[in-house]
């Protein structure tokens, strides 16, 4: 027996649904697209209001920085290491920033990240030169060190000698038996011009 062919209605009905069903389907695509926008969007809106604070953060610091080098001697205040690590921890929450940012680059727009970073630069380039210049500008008003003799080692035995007029290091050294190194040692003496006519100097010899 021949099987039933399958009418001519029955066939238009058929097509006549998955007419009607494919709006449908792409309704629902959209809406799949447009839920995942909005998703990605909360995202970026997260990480720009977290940009904001941090960066208020760095401003703060910076603003405290300045306060403090404004009370009274800069010196007694910041020191160089507190300036190095001033900006050390700058460059490290710029760092954090701009790498949660880059592990959204696939999804957001590559120019509002282009115009994050570029702020994020422009802002530690700034804060650097400030604290170059702040550092600068203590080293400048910053007593020069002591200086000091180099550490010699010279007999403890010797003469006590009162300089006299035309005395040189050389000279006494020659005289006495002794050595410049050892003179000025022995005497804290930094440059020969510390000598002054009727100082006592301790000139070291070997007995």
């Amino acid at each position: 027996m021949m099987g039933r062919k399958p009418s001519v209605w029955g066939c238009s009905l058929l097509l006549g649904a998955f007419v009607f069903a494919m709006p449908n389907m792409e309704a629902a695509d959209a809406s799949v697209r447009l839920a995942n926008l909005t998703q990605d969007m909360a995202i970026l809106n997260r990480q720009v209001t977290l940009l904001r604070s941090e960066m208020e953060s760095l401003r703060r610091e910076n603003a405290q920085l300045k306060a403090t080098l404004s009370q009274g001697n800069s010196r007694d205040n910041v020191s160089r290491e507190d300036l190095r690590t001033f900006a050390e921890a700058m460059d490290r929450e710029l760092a954090t920033l701009r790498k949660e940012f880059v592990l959204g680059d696939a999804k957001f727009n590559k120019e509002l990240l282009n115009k994050v970073n570029a702020t994020l630069e422009d802002h530690g380039r700034k804060t650097r030169a400030h604290i170059d210049a702040l550092e600068k500008k203590i080293n400048a008003n910053r007593p020069p060190k002591p200086q000091h003799p180099p550490t010699v080692n010279h007999p403890t035995t010797g003469i006590v000698y009162t300089v006299q007029s035309g005395d040189t290091l050389s000279r006494i050294a020659r005289n006495h038996d002794s050595t410049v190194p050892w003179i000025k040692a022995a005497n804290n003496i930094v440059k020969d011009t510390s000598l002054q006519i009727g100082r006592e100097v301790f000139v070291p010899q070997n007995n």
